[in-house]
C-alpha cells in the first residue's frame, strides 16, 4: 500500500452504503408510527367487540338452550302422559292369562290377550316414537309384546332384575330410565308405568321403549336455528340423542365420551356430568372437528343433559370485518397527521443533511491517517497469518482423518447392530408364527372332535387317514378308531358303499343318501387331487338325517291317511292363501268337483262349478268373509263338466294376519247330495 502525504487535501467523503438521509429516517418512522397505531388501535378494538360479543351470544345461547331442553322435556312429558291414559284403560284392568305364559314366547302366545294387543297396537299407530310396548307382571315375567314379532326374539323373560322396575315397585309412579342396551340388542330408554288396582297394589307395569336412535329427531338440525348441533346424555353420561345421528351408537358414548362440556367441575354430582344443577357455559377446543366452540349445558329435570353448541369462527367473522372498517377510518386519520409531519421533515432534513457532510469529510481525513499507521501493522499481521493457516490445514487433515475413522467403526457398528436385530425379528416372528399354528391345529382339533357331522378322509387303496366329528357317536366308534384300516374291509358286506368310494377314487364328486343300520346319513364325497391333478385320495362329510327321514315319512302316511278319511266322510276342501293368490284343492274335492287331479286349481275354477244361481251369494259371502274375517255357512249346489248337479254343506273360515286383515281362507265341502236325494 502507498502511503498518502499528509498535507494531500482529503476529499468529501460520500455517503456510506447503506445509510439512509435523515429525511428518509423521517418518513420511515412516520410509517412505522402508522403501522403500529393500526395494530394497537385494531387488536384493541377486536377485543373490545369479541368480549361484548361472547357475552351477548353467551346470554342467547343460555336462553335458547334452555327453550330447547323444555320443548324436550314437554315432548318426553306428553309420551309419559299418554302411556299413563293407556294405562287406565278397562282392558288394562286383568291379566288372566298370566298360567298361559310360555318360556319359549317369552309371554302369552299372540292368541290370547287380542283386546289389549289391539289397545297397544292402536296406540302406536298414534305415537310411532315408542317402538316396543310391553306388559309385565308384578314379578316381572313378560307378559306380552307388541309388536308380537319382537316377544320370542327377546333374551330376558323377566325383567324385575332392572332398574327402572325396582324403582316404579318402591315409588309405585311412573319412571324414565336411563339408557341402557335393551333385550334386542338395541340402546334405548323405557317408561315404566305402574298399572294400580282400587287398594293401589301393582296389578302389572305397562312399559314403552323408545329407541335412541329414534330421540335425535328432537335435536336435529330444523330445530336447532343457527346453531351447529345440539345433543342429551343421561345420568349416566351416556350419549342418548345428537344432531349427527352417526354419533348415536349402540354403546352410547362411542366419541363423544372427551366432548369439554362432558367434563365434571368435582363437588356434588360425583361422576354425573348433569351435576350440579345449573347451566354450565364453556370455549373450548373441539377435538373431533377440530374448531373452537361455545357450548352451554343445561340440567333436565330428570338429571339428564341437554347440551348446545356453536362454532366460535360463525361468531367471530362479522367481528373481524367491523374491527378492519374501523382500522382502515383510523389508518386515514393517520396518514392525514403523518403527511403534515412529512412536509415538515422535509425542510428540516435538508440541514441536517449539510451537518452530515461536513462531519464525514472530518471522518475521511482520520481514516486515512490511521490507514497510513495501520499498513505496517497489515503486512506482519499477513505473514504470522499465512504461518497459522499452515498449522491449521495440517491440524485439519489430521482431524479429517481421525473423523473417517470414526465413521468407518460407526458405519460397521450399525451394520452389525441391523443384521442383529433383523435376526431378533425374524426368530420373534417364527416363534409367533408357530405358537399360532399351534392354536389353530389345537382348535381344529377340538372343532372336528365336536362338530356334529362325520369328516372322514382316505389315501388312494381307500385306507383311512382321517375319522373326526361328534357324529362318530351314533355309530358306536370313536375319533379316529378306523384311520389305518381299508374301508373296503370295513364295509365289506356294502357294495353300495364301497361303489361309492370307487367312483370318488375315479374323479367324480358325488352326494348320495345312505342307510347305515337304523340311521340314515347323508354322504359327501370328493376326490383329493395331486400338483399334477392325479387323485390321492377321497374326503367326505356324513351328516344325521334320521330324525329328519323319519319325519318326512310320517308326514307323506298322514297326508295318505287324510286323503283316504276325506273320501270316506265325502268331505273335500280347499285353502286359499289372499296374498299369494294360491289355492290347494284336496283329492277329494277334485272328485266332488268333477275335476281331473291335474286341473289347475284357483278360485275362477271354484266359481264356476257353483250352479249359476247360487254363484253370485257364494261370490258375496266370500268377498265378507275376506273383509270381516266372519265365517260362512250355507248349503250350495254345484254342477259339473257334464251336466250333474250336487248338493254340498259350505264351511269357511278366515285367518287373520299380525295386521289384523284377512291373509288366509280355508273352506270344506261335505257331499249331500245322496242324502238329499233321500
Amino acid at each position: 500500500m502507498t502511503d498518502l502525504p499528509l498535507d494531500n487535501p482529503v476529499p468529501d467523503a460520500p455517503p456510506r452504503a447503506g445509510s439512509l438521509s435523515f429525511q428518509r429516517k423521517v418518513l420511515l418512522a412516520f410509517g412505522a408510527s402508522l403501522v403500529l397505531s393500526v395494530v394497537v388501535v385494531t387488536a384493541f378494538l377486536y377485543y373490545r367487540l369479541r368480549e361484548t360479543a361472547l357475552e351477548d351470544a353467551v346470554t342467547y345461547q343460555e336462553a335458547y338452550a334452555a327453550l330447547l331442553a323444555r320443548g324436550f322435556v314437554r315432548s318426553l312429558e306428553r309420551s309419559r302422559t299418554q302411556l299413563e291414559f293407556v294405562a287406565q284403560m278397562p282392558e288394562m284392568r286383568s291379566f288372566e292369562f298370566g298360567h298361559r305364559i310360555e318360556r319359549a314366547l317369552h309371554g302369552v302366545p299372540e292368541s290370547v290377550e287380542e283386546d289389549k294387543r289391539y289397545l297397544l297396537r292402536r296406540f302406536r299407530e298414534k305415537h310411532p316414537e315408542f317402538s316396543v310396548l310391553f306388559v309385565l307382571l308384578p314379578d316381572g315375567d313378560m307378559y306380552l309384546t307388541e309388536p308380537y314379532s319382537v316377544q320370542p326374539g327377546l333374551t330376558l323373560h323377566n325383567l324385575s332384575g332392572r332398574a327402572y322396575f325396582k324403582q316404579a315397585v318402591q315409588k309405585r309412579t311412573t319412571v324414565l330410565s336411563e339408557s341402557f342396551i335393551g333385550s334386542d340388542g338395541v340402546r334405548a330408554v323405557v317408561f315404566d308405568v305402574p298399572v294400580l288396582d282400587a287398594r293401589g297394589e301393582i296389578r302389572a307395569h305397562l312399559g314403552g321403549v323408545l329407541h335412541i336412535a329414534d330421540l335425535s329427531r328432537f335435536v336435529d338440525k330444523t330445530r336447532i336455528g343457527p346453531f351447529t348441533s345440539a345433543f342429551v346424555v343421561d345420568a349416566n353420561g351416556t350419549l342418548i340423542a345428537h344432531t349427527d345421528s352417526e354419533m348415536v351408537t349402540p354403546l352410547g358414548l362411542s366419541r363423544f365420551a372427551d366432548h369439554p362440556l362432558m367434563a365434571v367441575d368435582g363437588g356434588p354430582g360425583g361422576g354425573n356430568p348433569c351435576a350440579p344443577e345449573r347451566v354450565r357455559t364453556r370455549i373450548y377446543d373441539h377435538s373431533i372437528a377440530g374448531e373452537r366452540y361455545i357450548g352451554t349445558m343445561v340440567v333436565l329435570p330428570n338429571r339428564w343433559c341437554f347440551g348446545l353448541e356453536r362454532r366460535l369462527a360463525a361468531l367471530e367473522a362479522p367481528l373481524m370485518r367491523e374491527t378492519w372498517n374501523t382500522a382502515a377510518l383510523v389508518a386515514v386519520l393517520i396518514l392525514a397527521v403523518c403527511g403534515i409531519g412529512v412536509l415538515v421533515a422535509q425542510r428540516l432534513g435538508r440541514r441536517w443533511d449539510d451537518a452530515e457532510s461536513a462531519l464525514r469529510r472530518a471522518h475521511g481525513e482520520m481514516e486515512a491517517q490511521v490507514k497510513r499507521r495501520g499498513a505496517a501493522l497489515i503486512a506482519a499481521n499477513a505473514a504470522l497469518e499465512r504461518e497459522v493457516s499452515q498449522h491449521k490445514a495440517a491440524q485439519a487433515e489430521l482431524e479429517a482423518h481421525r473423523t473417517r475413522l470414526q465413521e468407518l467403526v460407526q458405519e460397521r457398528t450399525s451394520a452389525l447392530q441391523e443384521a442383529n436385530d433383523r435376526l431378533k425379528a425374524e426368530i420373534a416372528e417364527r416363534l409367533r408364527v408357530e405358537a399360532e399354528l399351534r392354536r389353530e391345529h389345537a382348535h381344529l382339533h377340538s372343532l372336528l372332535a365336536n362338530a356334529p357331522v362325520i369328516l372322514f378322509a382316505t389315501d388312494r387303496d381307500g385306507r383311512f387317514t382321517l375319522s373326526e366329528g361328534h357324529g362318530l357317536a351314533d355309530m358306536g366308534l370313536r375319533s379316529g378308531q378306523v384311520v389305518g384300516l381299508s374301508i373296503f374291509d370295513v364295509y365289506l358286506d356294502r357294495p353300495d358303499v364301497c361303489g361309492l368310494l370307487r367312483r370318488a377314487l375315479s374323479g367324480e364328486s358325488i352326494d348320495a343318501q345312505l342307510p347305515l343300520g337304523s340311521l340314515r346319513y347323508e354322504t359327501a364325497l370328493a376326490p383329493l387331487r395331486g400338483e399334477n391333478g392325479e387323485v390321492t385320495g377321497v374326503i367326505g362329510v356324513g351328516t344325521n338325517v334320521t330324525e329328519r327321514f323319519r319325519a318326512e315319512e310320517a308326514l307323506r302316511q298322514r297326508e295318505s291317511s287324510l286323503a283316504e278319511a276325506q273320501q270316506i266322510a265325502r268331505l273335500g276342501s280347499w285353502e286359499w292363501n289372499l296374498k299369494s293368490n294360491e289355492m290347494i284343492w284336496s283329492a277329494e274335492l277334485y272328485r266332488i268337483l268333477g275335476a281331473s287331479p291335474g286341473f289347475p286349481a284357483s278360485y275362477p275354477a271354484f266359481l264356476e262349478r257353483v250352479h249359476r244361481d247360487d254363484r253370485q251369494n257364494v261370490q258375496a259371502e266370500v268377498s265378507r268373509a275376506v273383509e270381516t274375517g266372519e265365517p260362512v255357512a250355507r248349503e250350495l249346489r254345484l254342477a259339473g263338466p257334464d251336466g250333474a248337479e250336487r248338493t254340498a254343506d259350505l264351511r269357511i273360515e278366515a285367518r287373520l294376519g299380525r295386521s289384523g286383515r284377512t291373509e288366509r281362507l280355508f273352506a270344506t265341502f261335505h257331499d249331500i247330495s245322496e242324502r238329499k236325494r233321500a
